[in-house]
């Protein structure tokens, strides 16, 4: 899946990752209304709950394994019976005041299905997005409800994270980056109950290798088993909630089809990361740089004083011969004043 964010700087990151939803399209980047691909299901729209969900992501160089657990409620007296899915592609715009950011999903990667624990067969519907705000490819399997049932869904899938970079000026950073759509829960009934999301750096690297975290407030550390989490009650998810981190660097030789032969490797080493514990009180808070900020260097120092003397060096140097023929005129004129 590739993601491509635009803003006073341009990001553009290999994958996305989005909460599970009933599948249709947000009209105007997601403020407008909703409307369902399969509109059969209208009757279930905003009848099911997210009572509890639990992300947990695993930081590899160049990848990232994602295993989501959700808790589902039908608040209805009414069986439901509707499609449910996972986003595949669109574009997604983000832009707040003069900024651009967008997003574009393309793919998932060993993508895996479990209700009551059990693999479920999913299949590919709608079409490839070519407009602005429409996610309309989904992953998408049937499922139904008893009323006033609770269900549990589990999600497991590979995202490429290795071919993003991030532009300001002429600066350029090449990291990896990974993000996480929370908003996309708000297809549910709001708000979500209660969540927590829990990344893990592995592969060799440490939390000392995220370079950028958005709204870093919410997550605390653990520095012992190289966690951050975010905890979160009541929660009527926005764009304001997604998880948008940078970290690594690019591998431009990064074989990620071979990490995709071994997708159940990885599968069942984030199950461990879903059985660890934490105690909240002791975590630390945490501070990073936002995702959108790059490191000046003096190539890009340089090209800007260029760029800065081809436009105003002209008007400099009238500015100044101005001045030079000012004073001689003004000179002139006090001395033969004087001679006077």
């Amino acid at each position: 899946m590739r993601h491509t964010l635009f803003f006073a700087l341009l990001l553009l990151a290999s994958e996305l990752s989005a909460n599970v939803a009933q599948p249709g399209i947000w009209q105007a980047g997601g403020a407008g209304a909703f409307t369902l691909l399969f509109p059969e299901d209208i009757v279930a729209f905003r009848q099911v709950q997210m009572v509890e969900e639990r992300i947990y992501i695993q930081l590899h160089q160049g990848f990232a394994v994602v295993r989501g657990d959700y808790w589902l409620h039908n608040t209805s007296d009414e069986e439901l019976s509707f499609k449910m899915g996972y986003p595949l592609n669109g574009i997604i715009d983000r832009s707040p005041s003069s900024y651009r950011n967008e997003i574009v999903l393309d793919s998932l990667h060993a993508f895996q299905v479990l209700l009551a624990d059990q693999l479920i067969e999913t299949s590919l519907v709608g079409e490839n997005s070519t407009v602005y705000h429409s996610p309309s490819k989904w992953y998408a399997w049937p499922i139904e409800f008893a009323p006033d049932q609770t269900l549990k869904l589990q999600v497991y899938f590979l995202v490429n994270t290795n071919q993003a970079s991030i532009l300001s000026g002429y600066d350029r950073d090449e990291y990896n980056a990974f993000i996480y759509l929370v908003e996309s829960g708000i297809s549910w009934q709001p708000p979500i109950g209660k969540g927590q999301i829990v990344i893990q750096t592995a592969d060799g690297l440490s939390l000392k290798d995220i370079h950028g975290l958005e709204y870093t407030e919410r997550f605390i550390a653990d520095q012992q088993q190289q966690l951050l989490i975010w905890q979160f009650e009541q929660l009527t998810p926005s764009s304001d909630d997604n998880v948008l981190l940078t970290y690594g660097h690019r591998n431009d030789n990064f074989d990620f089809p071979s990490v995709v032969r071994h997708a159940e490797n990885y599968f069942d080493a984030v199950q461990g990361l879903a059985k660890i514990t934490w105690h909240e009180q002791s975590g630390d808070s945490v501070s990073y740089r936002s995702v959108y900020e790059v490191d000046t260097r003096a190539a890009s120092r340089t090209i800007g004083f260029v760029f800065f003397a081809l436009f105003y060096g002209p008007w400099i140097l009238l500015a100044i011969g101005l001045f030079f023929v000012g004073r001689f005129l003004w000179r002139k004129f006090r001395r033969s004043q004087l001679e006077n």
